[in-house]
């Protein structure tokens, strides 16, 4: 088969099954649920496909870093629409009614849950540079090297290609008037109701009537607005405090929001086609490129021979040499046993092992 299947509803059998079949080569992709994957130790997985959005940069970071781990290029692809958006923040309303948990600590966990949730969706929304915005995420104050042409290192989706963005410039303008309006001592779902206008009781304490934002983004979505602003969080336009009630706040960038010529732009999202998101992963996607077809073609022999000697061995084809160093053979061609151990990642023990058999076909081949 091109394809198996892995999740919980499978006997353990079968999972046990599909697991081996996709570390040993012998199926090339695998279709799971994020259980997967967690303690398989394969190191050529070239892409890595979500088809949807994971609840936090943290899971994400995880999940995509299980491509690549053997250096060479290879590629994580997030697929994402509204809706993704829509459904996790739902689950995270719905999921904590535990009764050893306090009603305080129920809202705790819920608020720290949905703050990592909130940069999960802003790193889907930005336009900046997808590795930048993953090393800041996680403290590193180190800027991402870029070539010429506008591309990271990474070679991300955002990076020297034109993104479709939508001006929010007055939305944003709004949520920054309204946060000084209700004197920057309410959340994120208070201030929502009040630019949209809502009757509901626990703002009237508020007495949002009497507030100049009131009602001034009663034409748009709750969604949208909720986006904005966290979309301004993640910019550092806004910031919302820790803590079981969590406030938003101003930053000293929340002044830019009243400048004259204040500017703001989100990627446009399109109701009922997938966004995507590629190109970031852990490691550097590197940049390697087969010098013609030949080399291709010699680079899928070798990938044969491997898989002959790991059936024959019983191990996982990565254990007899990994993709970067079969690369390093195509490009070497050795034919001689001083030629084979200068292939990055051989050693006297694999020479002895394997070399002949590999060397037998570069020579046919050539």
């Amino acid at each position: 088969p091109i394809a198996v299947a892995y999740h919980g509803g499978m006997s353990a059998e079968m999972r046990n099954r599909a697991q081996r079949d996709f570390v040993t080569d012998r199926v090339p992709v695998v279709v799971a649920t994020n259980a997967f994957g967690m303690g398989i130790d394969k190191s050529n997985v070239r892409f890595v496909i979500h088809y949807n959005m994971p609840e936090s940069i943290e899971a994400y970071y995880q999940e995509a870093g299980r491509a690549g781990r053997d250096g060479e290029p290879s590629r994580c692809t997030l697929l994402w629409n509204e809706s993704d958006i829509v459904t996790r923040r739902r689950l995270l309303d719905m999921d904590y009614d535990n009764d050893r948990l306090t009603q305080q600590e129920q809202d705790a966990v819920r608020a720290s849950k949905h703050r990592l949730l909130n940069a999960m969706v802003g790193y889907c929304r930005t336009t900046d540079c997808l590795h930048e915005y993953m090393t800041r995420y996680f403290g590193e104050d180190g800027g991402v090297s870029k070539g010429d042409d506008g591309m990271c290192a990474g070679g991300c989706a955002n990076c020297g290609q034109s993104i479709e963005t939508t001006d929010v410039t007055d939305t944003a303008r709004a949520i920054s008037r309204c946060v000084h309006d209700v004197g920057a001592s309410v959340g994120i779902g208070k201030i929502v109701k009040v630019l949209r206008g809502s009757k509901a009781q626990d703002i009237a304490s508020l007495n949002p009537e009497r507030m100049p934002t009131y009602g001034m983004l009663r034409d748009q979505s709750e969604a949208h607005i909720r986006d904005v602003l966290n979309q301004m969080v993640t910019d550092d336009l806004l910031e919302i405090t820790e803590g079981r009630l969590p406030i938003v706040r101003f930053t000293h960038d929340s002044l830019k929001t009243a400048s004259p010529d204040f500017h703001y732009e989100m990627k446009t999202i399109k109701r009922g086609r997938p966004s995507r998101v590629e190109g970031v992963s852990p490691r550097p996607l590197g940049s390697y490129t087969p010098e013609n077809d030949g080399d291709e073609a010699l680079f899928q022999k070798l990938r044969g021979v491997r898989f002959a000697i790991a059936q024959e061995n019983k191990v996982p084809p990565y254990i007899v040499f990994s993709d970067k160093t079969l690369r390093d053979m195509t490009r070497v061609k050795p034919v001689d046993d001083e030629m084979f151990l200068s292939v990055n990642g051989v050693g006297a023990s694999k020479l002895a092992k394997y070399g002949e058999r590999f060397m037998q076909v570069i020579r046919e081949f050539a």
